[in-house]
């Protein structure tokens, strides 16, 4: 069988959900007296942190099919990129080849390499604000974070949100859901602000001097649709 993957993956960017068909094919001739059985794919994705084992679906559901002369099998490669830098696609074939009465299995690889880009550059900033005087012995922080579009094409804004930690409530300054959403263009930045607000009674927890306070979650959208998506780590700020 001969292994076929687009000549080029285009832009891969973090956040998103990189994609592709692999089709191994049999080249033989109809009239040849080899026959090809059980091809069988696996794939891993090698990252900079270490290897993954990636699953394979369909559209040939049914791993270790015979393949006739002219016949394909597909699998289809779906993993969510969440580092930047270097990544290759290892893919392995394996199957049997019979001539006759004899029977030999083969087995080859191959690697195809790309590099996952940033798509959203983050930059964020925490600032503690006055208590209010209804709540003094509250704490109050404002979380203040620019979205800089990285990609080559315009994104759009789905929404940002947060997650808080423990006792701290978080109040949106930004858009609403039925707001038109936020298109950047490449190299636009955007300023988006949450304030926080320590729940009465309630302790904040701390690790290393300081408050942890919440992770800031991005979606968006490219121009054909396709999703993306990021989740910062915890942010604090000075422990009080």
């Amino acid at each position: 069988p001969l292994l076929a993957l687009p000549p080029a993956f285009g832009a891969a960017y973090v956040g998103t959900v990189f994609s592709c068909t692999l089709c191994a094919n049999n080249e033989l001739p109809s009239s040849s007296p080899i026959v090809v059985r059980d091809v069988q794919l696996s794939a891993e994705l090698q990252v900079p942190s270490g290897s993954i084992a990636l699953g394979l679906e369909g559209p040939d559901a049914v791993d270790g099919r015979d393949i006739q002369p002219a016949q394909t099998l597909q699998k289809v490669v779906r993993h969510e990129l969440r580092e930047d830098g270097p990544h290759v696609l290892a893919v392995t074939v394996t199957y049997q080849e019979t001539r006759d009465d004899t029977t030999n299995k083969r087995t080859f690889r191959k690697l195809y390499q790309f590099v996952a880009q940033p798509a959203l550059g983050v930059r964020t900033k925490v600032g503690d604000l006055a208590a209010k005087k209804d709540t003094p012995d509250t704490r109050r922080f404002v979380l203040e974070a620019q979205l800089e579009n990285l990609t080559e094409t315009p994104v759009v804004l789905e929404k940002v949100t947060v997650s808080t930690a423990q006792g701290l409530t978080s109040k949106s300054l930004n858009w609403n859901d039925a707001d038109d959403k936020p298109i950047l263009s490449p190299q636009d930045v955007m300023q988006v602000a949450f304030t926080l607000q320590q729940i009465q009674g309630e302790q904040l927890d701390e690790k290393n001097g300081r408050t942890v306070l919440a992770q800031l979650h991005v979606d968006w959208r490219s121009p054909m649709g396709e999703k993306g998506s990021l989740t910062t780590g915890w942010l604090g700020s000075r422990a009080g």
